[in-house]
């Protein structure tokens, strides 16, 4: 198993003879990169959504403002209503 940044992997594969075998390789974004994002902020875009939205159309443009999944976001618009 090789871990570590493409250029260190890269590195250790040119020095070997040869490469035998499956590869997987896994590209997650470094920490640095990594995007927190509010909880808060989530619920208000959802309530601001559902103003002149139904369900299924905010849940599209709350997602695909955080970059989230239609489906989790959905399922809080239907807990909020099971709630209410």
């Amino acid at each position: 198993m090789l871990r570590g940044t493409a250029n260190d992997v890269r590195e250790i594969l040119a020095a070997r003879d040869s490469v035998k075998g499956e590869i997987v390789l896994v590209i997650a974004p470094s920490q640095d990169e990594a995007v927190l994002i509010d909880d808060d902020e989530v619920e208000s875009a959802i309530t601001a959504a559902l103003t002149d939205n139904a369900a299924s159309k905010a849940a599209t443009i709350v997602a695909k403002k955080f970059d989230l999944k239609k489906e989790d976001i959905y399922a809080r618009i239907l807990k909020r209503k099971g709630e209410a």
